[in-house]
């Protein structure tokens, strides 16, 4: 199986990710539910951005107050590789 290293290898994240860091235990509260701890390390390597048609959505963009609003939001990225501020 591969890791988030042979990930890095192929990919290199951004020197400054986008959104990737916060307090996962109060997304996790607001959630309900715990998310998986490959998804929370892929975050703080690669922030907010997308893979082709795959999107590394993250919970710590301040616009998006809720999930709902953070699919919505991703719905909207376009083709790019990863978002820049």
């Amino acid at each position: 199986m591969a890791t988030i290293d042979d990930l890095i290898r192929l990919a290199p994240p951004p020197a400054a990710p986008v959104n990737a860091t916060g307090d996962w235990a109060a997304v996790e509260a607001a959630l309900g539910l715990l998310l998986p701890a490959d998804y929370k390390i892929l975050i703080g390597r690669y922030g907010l951005g997308r893979f082709h048609d795959i999107f590394a959505l993250t919970p710590f963009d301040g616009r998006n107050a809720d999930l709902a609003e953070l699919v919505t939001a991703a719905k909207g990225l376009g083709r790019v590789s990863w978002i820049s501020e």
